[in-house]
């Protein structure tokens, strides 16, 4: 091919060396100074810090440990369960059938069968009060002493015992003093077979209470829900065994509700909306 046919091809535009080596820059952005369009204003960089920053572990700190959340001591899963077995011994052993005691809670001859041929004596069903004290007052440890430990627990405890058995003390003497030994004795046999069946109920409950933190309120609800039920259905039927029992007027009745029934937990409530 012959040279002279070549056609050499000039770019279509050609860049002014010497302008762009006389123009000055504006060194923090790189736009010329004698440019039409505005330089924008780069916004300040913003360190913040990461969410799981204080989950994160240095690498040259290996001996420290993650963060861990503290839980319900020991010694109250130890308890609960001691409680539920020696409920359970109980029961067992005096070979209580729980058809037989619910049905004890409402009619009278069951509950004098169930007393009589199972051997209940008073001193044994006293051993219901201890079981419920000590329940009870895991839960007043666990939400209201949680600091004081086993030792809160302990005094908790003896001081929910104390007032158990200085009620059912106060109940003997008035029984005796008015001559109505018979509905009283009646009525305090009733009222501690509702405590067992309280106790076997509230057990799971504490054991939800004290390691599913989430449902407190719910827990609080159901279990505040089952001792209320029970006062009402053991005042219902004190007043039916004292009223179809009871050779006294209705007005030591009335006293007896008064005096150990409605007067403490009028003093509980005043207390509670008090704090």
């Amino acid at each position: 091919m012959p040279t002279d046919s070549i056609i050499e091809i000039q770019p279509f535009y050609q860049p002014d060396t010497a302008y762009w080596a006389s123009v000055q820059v504006e060194p923090s952005t790189g736009v010329p100074l004698d440019s039409v369009f505005p330089a924008r204003e780069v916004p300040p960089v913003v360190v913040r810090r990461s969410l799981f920053a204080s989950h994160t572990l240095p690498v040259n700190h290996t001996d420290l440990q993650p963060r861990q959340q503290h839980g319900a001591a020991p010694w109250l899963f130890v308890l609960i369960v001691v409680l539920a077995a020696l409920t359970y011994l109980y029961v067992s052993s005096r070979k209580i059938k729980i058809k037989e005691l619910l049905s004890s809670t409402v009619d009278r001859r069951t509950l004098d069968r169930l007393v009589r041929g199972n051997n209940l004596t008073p001193m044994r069903l006293m051993s219901i009060g201890l079981l419920l004290s000590s329940l009870a007052a895991v839960t007043v440890s666990h939400m209201a002493l949680a600091k004081t430990g086993f030792l809160g627990w302990m005094l908790s405890a003896a001081a929910l015992s104390a007032a158990y058995f200085i009620r059912w003390g106060l109940l003997r003497v008035l029984g005796r003093v008015f001559d109505n030994e018979e509905a009283m004795s009646a009525y305090i046999n009733s009222s501690y077979l509702y405590h067992l069946l309280l106790t076997m109920a509230l057990i799971p409950l504490t054991l939800m209470l004290v390691y599913m933190p989430w449902g407190n309120t719910a827990v609080l609800g159901t279990m505040g829900g089952l001792v209320a039920l029970a006062f009402a259905m053991r005042m219902i039927r004190g007043v039916k065994l004292f009223l179809t029992i009871s050779s006294t007027t209705s007005f030591y009745l009335f006293y007896y509700l008064c005096t150990v029934e409605l007067a403490p937990l009028l003093v509980l409530i005043w207390w509670f909306f008090a704090q």
